[in-house]
């Protein structure tokens, strides 16, 4: 996917160590608003976290849906960690 700044999306959840992931949100199909389908905890590459907020502050004007009422977590689910080169939770299974 091709972002509003110009630049291919890096992968969502490559990574090569735990310093490499975040969590957040991903952004929609038309790359201005947040997937809150994805919630705010969705692990990712922390250069792909990078790639969208640069691709959302380009959009000029949009109208995105407001985010949901944060629903309550388990802490672990706000930690991503590096696992065989792919961000995931830090969530037990």
């Amino acid at each position: 996917m091709a972002g509003r700044a110009g630049a291919e999306a890096p992968p969502i959840a490559a990574c090569a160590v735990d310093n490499d992931c975040a969590v957040g949100a991903t952004l929609d199909a038309s790359g201005c608003c947040w997937d809150f389908g994805t919630y705010a905890t969705t692990p990712q590459s922390t250069a792909y976290a990078a790639w969208a907020k640069a691709t959302k502050d380009a959009c000029a004007v949009a109208r995105c849906p407001s985010p949901p009422v944060p629903r309550p977590l388990a802490n672990c689910s706000y930690i991503a960690r590096c696992a065989e080169g792919t961000c995931v939770s830090s969530c037990p299974r």
